[in-house]
This record gives structure tokens, sequence and C-alpha cells, in this order.
């Protein structure tokens, strides 16, 4: 995923990845809680890899599902009226605000406990540009920090919007 400034303002869209984005999407949906994937191969050319889920099984998702698998890897849904595409979630991992994006009923299943999993999706990391121009897209990274515990009892007591002023910026 990738954001760009268009005539109409800010928006996401799809992008395909290489090879080396590709390793670094499963290895970041992995650290953050999605359902581990293993990478079985990979094409001489280096265009194709071949993964498998060893733990995964098949469920009907439903919203509830969906919200679940999203929960277990501490995302959070950008207002709608934000402007930005319908279902966009962000998350908080390693200093840096992350996309999530694409959990249609083939990208999420149930792991060996039972539990609605994200086996993909589509994810990309949110340039602070973008933060400074959508306070809809701003709220829910506070809030995915917040779930990370990335903020402090005394910072997570604060709004993000406290008269106008960013406090995000004063943030460690």
């Amino acid at each position: 995923m990738v954001a760009v400034f268009g005539e109409s303002g800010w928006e996401v869209e799809q992008q395909n990845a290489d090879l080396f984005e590709t390793i670094e999407k499963l290895a970041v949906l992995h650290e953050v809680g999605a359902l581990p994937t293993e990478i079985v191969a990979i094409a001489d050319t280096q265009e194709h890899l071949l993964v498998k889920q060893p733990f995964a099984h098949t469920i009907e998702v439903t919203g509830e599902a969906r919200a679940k698998a999203s929960s277990a890897v501490n995302s959070v849904l950008v207002a709608s009226s934000s402007g930005l595409r319908g279902q966009l979630r962000v998350f908080w991992h390693e200093g840096k605000a992350w996309f999530l994006d694409d959990l249609h009923h083939k990208n999420i299943m149930e792991d060996a406990d039972g539990n609605p999993s994200i086996i993909d999706a589509l994810i990309g990391v949110v340039p602070d540009r973008m933060i400074e121009h959508i306070p809809e897209l701003k709220q829910a990274i506070y809030d995915a920090r917040i779930k990370v515990g990335d903020l402090s009892d005394k910072q997570s007591e604060l709004n993000i919007f406290d008269d106008g002023e960013d406090i995000l910026d004063d943030l460690p």
C-alpha cells in the first residue's frame, strides 16, 4: 500500500510489492499477532513466493470475526469522515504507524485455538505528511499507540485534540 497526494487530496492505493517488501509484510504481520506464515519456496526469478499457514483453518468470515482478527493485531479503524477508503485500519509497530487493509474472507482464517486471525493483508507505512493533514488518521494512530502500550498512562489520558493543538508532536 502506498499513500499518494492527488487532485482530491490524500489517497491510499494498492501497489504490487516486490519480493523483499512481501517478506517484510509477512514478518510485520507475524510480529503484530497475525497467523504465522511459512515461506516454503522462492522462485528462481525471485518474483514469487510459495507460502503456507499450517495452523490456519477456513471459517465463515463475519463482521464479528473480522473485528476479532483486527483486534488481535491491535489495529484501529480510521473514521470514515477522514475521506479515506472504507475499512482502512492502522496499527503501531516498532515506532511507526502502518496501514492495514484488504481483510476480505480469504485473508482471515481460524487459528489452532479457534480464534479468527489475519493470514494476509495489505500493509504500508503511514507517511508523516499524511498524518499532519488528516485529523481522523492522527486520532486512529494515537488510539493504536495506546492499544500497544506505547503511551504512558498520563499521555493516554490526554486527548489528541487539545484546543486545536497537536500534542502528538510533543510525545516521545
